[in-house]
């Protein structure tokens, strides 16, 4: 379909050209031999209202046609024949010609419906944890709807795949599409292999609250149709995209459930070791800490973590100079994992060591 109020829309019309082999379309010549089969305009020249573009396959035994309205014509549906024209090489310097003896008919339909508004369902969910930079295998990552929401957009009176997705913080201006300024710095769009939908993902590094609802907004541009050079050719959706964040901690466990530390040595640093229980669970683990309100471990131990190459976490736990904990004396001591991605608002998964504290 093309719109006759909007001449800059183009179609697709997949011709494949599987016979003859090893031949590929002369689309210039196929092009001029395209003529109208609708009744009254028969001696119309089709490319005085019509551009055709031969784009060719990867393999190159076919292609698609991309058609676009040079000018008003009047909007009804309309049947075009061509007669194919391929080649195959040279002999002495001529080209190997084959024309195709039985004509080849498409349909154009030419409305004036206007296209100005977007609408998006939604599926899916984000797993802060379940980023590019906090997988396993980063090279095999995949956006999905178990760490992604994935958005199929409706555009009224068009279909039409997309060619390129931004995001914006907020309502869109004219230009805003091309102002990095108003690009988000925490999600991302990224477009499925069908081009028919996109995932929206936190961004590498974005530090994002866990169960917030988040809002952007989206500029799409269509790989067959232009909406404007005042809108980079794009369009905008005009109502905010609710974008809530969600998040699985991994369960964790240690080497050892008792430690101990020196009163007459403070130096002393006790080690353990933390991994994840079930090594396929998704998430990075990235360091420890004690709570934030947690002021008597605070002001008690320096806890840090060194990353192993296997994915664990060597932990180093050791006394400050000034300890609130009596000597001899064997206390449970609450700390949290935290993983890479992990809600700023998130504590971690919590682990409870036995510290002794001799003399």
């Amino acid at each position: 379909m093309v719109s006759a109020t909007a001449p800059t829309e183009t179609a697709k019309v997949t011709y494949k050209a599987t016979n003859p082999e090893f031949y590929s379309l002369d689309a210039d010549k196929t092009f001029a031999s395209i003529v109208f089969a609708t009744k009254g305009y028969e001696s119309t020249n089709p490319r005085d209202y019509f551009d055709f573009e031969w784009v060719e396959d990867k393999d190159g035994a076919g292609g698609k046609i991309r058609i676009s309205l040079k000018k008003a014509i009047e909007t009804k549906t309309y049947t075009l024949k061509m007669n194919p024209v391929y080649l195959n090489g040279e002999t002495d310097g001529k080209k190997n010609e084959m024309k195709m003896t039985k004509a080849a008919s498409f349909k154009i339909k030419v409305y004036s419906s206007p296209i100005s508004s977007v609408k998006l369902s939604a599926k899916g969910k984000i797993n802060l944890l379940d980023r590019r930079a906090g997988n396993v295998k980063p090279e095999a990552f995949k956006y999905t709807e178990k760490n992604g929401i994935r958005y199929t957009p409706t555009v009224a009176n068009l279909k039409d795949t997309l060619k390129e997705v931004r995001l914006l913080t907020d309502y869109p201006a004219m230009d805003d599409y091309a102002d990095d300024a108003k690009i988000s710095t925490l999600f991302e769009a990224h477009i499925t292999e069908d081009k028919k939908s996109f995932y929206i993902t936190p961004k590498e590094g974005a530090d994002l609250e866990k169960g917030k609802t988040y809002k952007v907004y989206a500029w799409l541009l269509m790989d067959g149709y232009k909406f404007g050079s005042n809108t980079g050719n794009g369009i905008y959706t005009q109502t905010p995209i609710r974008v809530k964040t969600a998040e699985i901690l991994p369960k964790v466990k240690t080497n050892k459930t008792a430690t101990n530390l020196y009163m007459s040595s403070k130096a002393y640093e006790s080690t353990f070791i933390v991994k994840k229980s079930d090594e396929k669970a998704i998430g990075a683990i990235e360091s420890v800490a004690f709570g934030e309100k947690d002021e008597k471990a605070n002001d008690s131990f320096e806890v840090w973590g060194v990353k192993q190459e296997d994915g664990s976490l060597e932990v180093h736990l050791k006394l400050k100079k000034g300890v609130t904990y009596g000597c001899n004396t064997t206390n449970k001591i609450k700390m949290y994992i935290q993983f890479t991605g992990q809600g700023t608002n998130t504590a971690g998964t919590p682990i409870t060591m036995n510290v002794k504290i001799n003399k």
